[in-house]
């Protein structure tokens, strides 16, 4: 909705006569050449019907009518667009080329702005900071400000570096491609003496197979000749030029061995641990055991051979013997196993083993 107030100078303004149209009813509008500023001057000679009329007097709020007055009032009014005659309709106007009354408009000399004196030209928002900077004025600032010490200069292109480091001669660079090339040289003598030593090492194992299988066809031979150079008693079996036999015959250890002596021998003295094995193999029957050539009668656990000499540093005793069980287990015997036990020697009657050397066929 329109102010109240802006109702008397509008109303004013349409009484303007319009140069757009002829002053003659009925005929063709013609455009005069009216320049905008002109128009507004004319605009502003119009009193103001809000103001009072006396010139110099205080400006005064005119009462406003009713709104529904306003509006009847406008209704009234006639549209000075149109043409005088009211019986006459109104007609369309023949619509004005903007552009052509543009450039009429620069075409056109206009008193009115001729009178006008220009404008001064308006401060311009900077937008270049150096435009500030007066260049002819003398400025004493930098006179006055004593040179700045030098900086520390920032570290140089590495790739310039680089450059110049491959432009000029390099000893280091020398001395690494000498060790290099030495390295390369020693890595190629070790290969070829890792070379070398795996043929050593392959013509040994060739050497030891041969000297294998020699011994093997040495100890066939002795075997050969063993049995033909020597020959044992009837059942007995050589092992280690010595002959074996193992009696299934029950007897006390003292009868056991004097059967051994009629065949020339004693009872059997194994004193390591692959004869023990060997008799082991004889006996047959592990109902009972075999008495062996061992005993302590002359001092109680100082163990002997039948023959004299000691034990000796090999034995094969079961665990927890001997322990001279009721204070007369003095003879020793093999059972299972291998493994010996020191028993009553007369009151035990068990199987035995022989020994005797070869004789000459």
């Amino acid at each position: 909705m329109r102010r109240p107030e802006c109702y008397g100078r509008e109303d004013a303004a349409t009484r303007i006569p319009n140069p757009m149209y002829a002053s003659n009813a009925g005929t063709t509008p013609m455009w005069q050449p009216q320049s905008l500023r002109s128009l507004a001057d004319a605009a502003a000679k119009i009193p103001n019907p809000m103001y009072a009329s006396h010139e110099g007097a205080t400006r005064m709020r005119q009462p406003l009518p009713s709104w529904r007055s306003l509006a009847n009032a406008d209704v009234k009014m006639l549209n000075p667009m149109y043409a005088s005659s009211s019986a006459n309709p109104p007609m369309d106007q023949p619509k004005t080329d903007y552009q052509a009354r543009a450039n009429d408009d620069e075409n056109t000399p206009d008193a009115t702005y001729a009178n006008i004196p220009d404008d001064p030209p308006m401060d311009q928002p900077q937008t270049d900071y150096h435009a500030n900077v007066d260049e002819n004025m003398p400025d004493a600032t930098p006179a006055s400000v004593p040179d700045d010490p030098p900086m520390d200069q920032p570290q140089t292109d590495y790739q310039a570096r680089a450059n110049d480091d491959e432009n000029k001669p390099d000893g280091t660079h020398a001395s690494i491609q000498d060790d290099i090339r030495q390295l390369s040289t020693a890595v190629d003598a070790f290969t070829r003496d890792q070379d070398d030593m795996s043929a050593t090492v392959d013509a040994l194992k060739r050497g030891l197979d041969n000297e294998r299988n020699r011994t093997i066809a040495l100890e066939q031979r002795l075997h050969q000749i063993e049995k033909t150079l020597t020959s044992c008693p009837e059942g007995y079996t050589i092992w280690r030029y010595i002959c074996y036999k193992a009696f299934y015959t029950l007897k006390n250890f003292d009868d056991a061995a004097a059967t051994c002596r009629v065949d020339g021998g004693t009872l059997a003295m194994p004193r390591d641990a692959d004869t023990n094995t060997f008799l082991a193999s004889l006996e047959k029957s592990k109902t009972h055991g075999f008495w062996i050539g061992l005993h302590d009668r002359r001092e109680e656990g100082k163990f002997e051979w039948v023959d004299g000499s000691a034990l000796g540093s090999y034995s094969s005793w079961a665990p927890g013997e001997p322990n001279d069980h009721n204070e007369d287990e003095d003879c020793a015997a093999t059972w299972e196993d291998q493994v010996w036990n020191d028993a009553h020697c007369s009151g035990l009657q068990m199987n035995f083993i022989c020994q005797t050397a070869p004789g000459c066929p």
